[in-house]
């Protein structure tokens, strides 16, 4: 199966760039793991699909790293690689809904969701150590298995965020519907395609 996208220096790009129209003081320790996300949600929305090739190994200071990329650029968060622009328009999309769920979260919020609410992540720790290399298939079965519970009150979010009780995000809550105008001007939400969804 092709990836979506050639390389994992493209999808780092497009992320950094982002934060720099948005702003955003990107640390390497959050892009590794908002490119992390987008692997694993990537394959969940669809069917089993790899955004790009990538390999995520275990890093207890820095999370899940990708290893070539942590190769050339452990601390900073700029480095000569040329942008191809050779991303989809689908793709971009989803990667514009990782960007907004993720890219204002908090680094200890994302270390909850990619680390202590793993399994995989814990288990492979436990068993092999820091620098093994994760099971995407397994992170991408758990991730799967994230279900949309209640809209939680403001007051029980903060208080969950307090206690350290992360949870994963369901997709449906991590891929965001667009906005488009009809012909005849009405605006409509415009819901991304999923596999499976009727």
């Amino acid at each position: 199966m092709a990836f979506a996208v050639k390389n994992i220096f493209d999808v780092t790009n497009w992320y950094l760039k982002k934060a720099m129209i948005d702003q955003i003081n990107l640390q390497p320790a959050k892009l590794y793991r908002i490119l992390f996300l987008s692997s694993i949600y990537y394959s969940v929305v669809f069917s089993g699909k790899k955004l790009m090739p990538a390999t995520f190994v275990i890093d207890e200071d820095h999370g899940p790293i990708e290893p070539n990329l942590y190769a050339i650029m452990p601390n900073e968060s700029e480095y000569n690689i040329q942008y191809s622009n050779r991303i989809d328009e689908q793709t971009e999309s989803f990667l514009e809904s990782i960007w907004l769920k993720f890219s204002r979260m908090p680094i200890n919020r994302l270390s909850e969701i990619c680390e202590l609410q793993n399994y995989v992540w814990n288990e492979t720790l436990e068993e092999q150590g820091n620098g093994a290399e994760l099971n995407l298939e397994e992170c991408i079965q758990l991730f799967s298995d994230a279900k949309r519970k209640r809209p939680k009150s403001k007051y029980e979010q903060i208080q969950s965020f307090r206690d350290g009780k992360a949870e994963i995000p369901p997709v449906e809550d991590v891929i965001t519907p667009r906005n488009a105008k009809t012909v005849d001007g009405k605006i409509v939400s415009l819901q991304p395609w999923m596999p499976g969804r009727k």
